[in-house]
């Protein structure tokens, strides 16, 4: 693949406005784009890498100082061994910090599924694929936001 380029035609240029600090030199094996609830993530895999990973142009643990959060977003690698062996530059917002946890987390395991197809049964069954279904509910006619009602006056 050429310097600079967008590994997948162009789809991952509109991706936050633009993204394209992920298409820099090297090899991309995967590449995951989704919303996942209100958090969006865009996710490189690199095939040869030492396990480092990025998020948002910082270090995981700047990123999310929380162990808990760390080993969340770790989880998909871990669970499948590659966690010394690729690289992951991922970029994701909205939310909340959990909320981004959890994307960064899903992200890994689609890029990881596009690498490696046989590990998508395990992952599967570990719940790493499912999307959190969740959205904002819309706003209902005559109320002021989906369940708050106006105040109610008797006279």
């Amino acid at each position: 693949m050429p310097s600079g380029s967008d590994p997948v035609g162009g789809q991952f240029s509109n991706l936050a406005g633009g993204c394209t600090d992920f298409a820099n030199t090297g090899t991309w094996s995967a590449l995951s784009v989704a919303p996942v609830s209100g958090n969006f993530h865009g996710t490189f895999v690199s095939s040869t890498g030492n396990g480092t990973i990025e998020v948002n142009k910082r270090k995981l643990e700047e990123y999310f100082p929380r162990s808990y959060l760390q080993s969340l977003a770790k989880q998909p690698l871990v669970q499948t061994g590659y966690e010394e062996n690729v690289d992951v530059r991922i970029r994701v917002h909205g939310g909340g910090v959990s909320g981004q946890a959890a994307a960064v987390r899903h992200g890994i395991a689609r890029a990881l599924c596009d690498v490696d197809p046989a590990l998508r049964p395990e992952l599967k069954r570990r719940g790493m694929l499912t999307r959190d279904a969740r959205v904002k509910e819309r706003r209902k006619a005559g109320l002021k936001k989906a369940r708050k009602r106006p105040q109610f006056s008797k006279r």
